[in-house]
C-alpha cells in the first residue's frame, strides 16, 4: 500500500495534537460536552486547531451559517455544514456534514471510488450528479459529544479528504 507523503504528514500532526493534548484548549477537567452547537461553539473549537486548519464564515443556501477550511498542509479545503435546528433554540444545530468536492477534467470511476469506500473507514465517498468526486462525513451531536470529539471528527475529517485526494489521482 502507497502512503502518500501528504497523508502521512497530516496523520503524523493529527496524532502529535491528540497526543500531546493539543487538540483541545480544554483540560480534562474542562471538558464541555454538548447535545447541540451554536456557531459561535463551532468556531470556539475550530480556533483550537489553527496550526491545522483555517477557517472562514459563510452562509449556506437556506441561511444558516457554514464554514469554508483551508487544511494547512496539503491547502486542500473542505466545507462545514449544521443540521437538524434544535427546536427548542434554532440557532443551536444537532448535526455537522463535512464534506469536499474535486473538480477534476478527468474524474474517476465509479469503480475508483467504490474501492475507496472499501478499504476506508469515517468518510464516505461519491460521484455528485456532474460526476465529479465527493467526499463526505457525519456527527450527530444530539446524543451528546465532546468537544474532543467534536476535534477528532475534523482532524479525521481533514486526513480523509488528504486521503481521498491521493486515491483519486487528484493534483
Amino acid at each position: 500500500m502507497f502512503i502518500h507523503k501528504r497523508d502521512l504528514v497530516a496523520l503524523v500532526l493529527a496524532l502529535v495534537l491528540l497526543v500531546a493534548g493539543s487538540g483541545s484548549a480544554l483540560a480534562d477537567s474542562q471538558r464541555w460536552t454538548f447535545d447541540d452547537l451554536s456557531a459561535q461553539q463551532i468556531e470556539d473549537i475550530l480556533d483550537t486547531l489553527g496550526d491545522v486548519m483555517t477557517y472562514e464564515r459563510d452562509t449556506d443556501g437556506t441561511g444558516d451559517p457554514m464554514w469554508r477550511i483551508s487544511i494547512t498542509e496539503s491547502g486542500l479545503n473542505f466545507s462545514l455544514y449544521v443540521y437538524d435546528d434544535d427546536e427548542d433554540d434554532p440557532d443551536n444545530y444537532e448535526s455537522l456534514l463535512a464534506r469536499s468536492g474535486f473538480g477534476m477534467s478527468s474524474p474517476p470511476t465509479i469503480w475508483t471510488v467504490n474501492g475507496y469506500n472499501q478499504e476506508k473507514r469515517f468518510s464516505r465517498a461519491f460521484l455528485d450528479g456532474d460526476g465529479d468526486p465527493i467526499v463526505e462525513a457525519d456527527l450527530d451531536v444530539g446524543g451528546g459529544v465532546t468537544d474532543e470529539a467534536i476535534t477528532r471528527f475534523l482532524l479525521r475529517f481533514s486526513l480523509s479528504v488528504n486521503s481521498f485526494a491521493s486515491w483519486i489521482g487528484y493534483q
